[in-house]
């Protein structure tokens, strides 16, 4: 990159490492590891935003941010430091917001609308698990809006074996929730 700095291709490269970085170092535990792998994560996402912003209608680009943004807010979900549930519940709904635009811009895109059932399962986890007042229906509808965007998927691809497991983690996720929620008649 440094020998090539307009090279989209390794931009991108160096992107994917610095993930595979801060996914290590995440997952390591050792003193010091957590603020490597931030610095990691957001200097990702900083070239992924630059990608995107040199090239605006490159859906791999978008779709890069988008990946970016959801791994940012799982390490800050999971660090849970004061001010890092809220951080990720940003950066999740940035990666949603993204993966909404792509879907709109490309409506017959199987994987634009996986993305998007996937961003929305991963808030209604988030929410589900976070627990402040409005979370559970908050989460609820994420996970229904979800199961209803992989129901297309599977209408319009009733081969796809993705599809239909796709279909079926959705019905576990809101079988999950209403059993742990325990409202009369869930």
């Amino acid at each position: 990159l440094q020998a090539n700095p307009e090279s989209a291709q390794a931009a991108r490269d160096v992107s994917v490492s610095l993930i595979k970085l801060a996914d290590f170092l995440a997952s390591r535990g050792l003193p010091g590891d957590p603020e490597k792998a931030l610095a990691y994560y957001t200097r990702d996402l900083e070239i992924s935003e630059r990608l995107l912003q040199a090239s605006p209608e490159s859906a791999e680009a978008a779709r890069d941010v988008s990946v970016s943004l959801e791994r940012l807010g799982d390490f800050l979900a999971s660090r849970r430091l004061p001010g890092d549930p809220e951080k990720a519940l940003g950066h999740y709904q940035r990666s949603l917001a993204v993966r909404q635009r792509l879907l709109q811009a490309n409506p017959e895109s199987a994987q634009a609308a996986r993305d998007v059932s996937v961003s929305l399962e991963r808030l209604g986890d988030f929410l589900g698990n976070r627990g402040l007042p409005g979370d559970p229906e908050k989460a609820w509808g994420h996970y229904q809006r979800s199961l209803e965007v992989r129901e297309r998927l599977l209408q319009a691809n009733p081969e796809s074996a993705q599809a239909a497991r796709d279909v079926s983690v959705s019905l576990e996720r809101l079988g999950d929730f209403l059993g742990n929620r325990g409202l009369p008649g869930d």
